[in-house]
């Protein structure tokens, strides 16, 4: 039993919740679940038969999650601008690097994403067209939609680290971030 498990259960009758369960805050909710419960935290298969056998569980879950609302939101949007932040990190090393690259002598260049980025753009497309004018056996159609479609997801990724996110995107982003605040603490 894990906590993904509690918090599926949870999110049954309070979905906020359940849901600030299985995120970063999950032990310090899970420890108010297990008091009202008369449970423990680190025994979860026993705290998992407390909740689904008691009959109030319903009335004590929505009621824990009605009275730490606002608590449970400032924790998904804690998380909500962890998770920004590090994309600004991780996109900003990416600049960083190629701002590096573009500095050093031709002949030392690591032309390497380079490489990759131009034969994923013409292996997707390779692959995009085989799709129309290829037949497909009928046995193999999921697993190569599957894997044109893995394809497509790497390539965005790959494109996403060279052009990245607009820094207009990215106030839009932090704009929101600070207006969902200013809701929370105006509550």
């Amino acid at each position: 039993m894990d906590m993904i498990n509690i918090a599926h259960t949870v999110a049954k009758f309070a979905p906020l919740l359940g849901s600030a369960l299985a995120g970063p805050g999950g032990a310090m909710i899970g420890g108010l679940i297990a008091s009202a419960f008369g449970g423990d935290i680190n025994q979860l298969d026993a705290l998992q038969a407390l909740i689904t056998t008691d009959p109030t569980a319903a009335l004590k879950l929505k009621q824990i999650e009605l009275d730490h609302q606002l608590e449970l939101q400032r924790l998904f949007i804690q998380a909500a601008q962890n998770e920004v932040a590090t994309q600004w990190a991780d996109n900003d090393s990416a600049r960083q690097r190629e701002v590096a690259i573009d500095t050093t002598a031709l002949a030392h260049r690591d032309r390497t994403p380079a490489m990759l980025a131009y034969l994923l753009t013409i292996g997707l497309f390779v692959a995009l067209a085989s799709l129309f004018y290829l037949p497909i056996p009928e046995n193999n159609q999921e697993v190569i939609l599957g894997i044109v479609t893995s394809l497509t997801t790497v390539w965005i990724s790959a494109m996403g680290y060279y052009h990245g996110s607009s820094s207009g995107s990215r106030l839009k982003d932090l704009g929101m971030m600070q207006h969902l605040q200013g809701m929370l603490e105006n509550k």
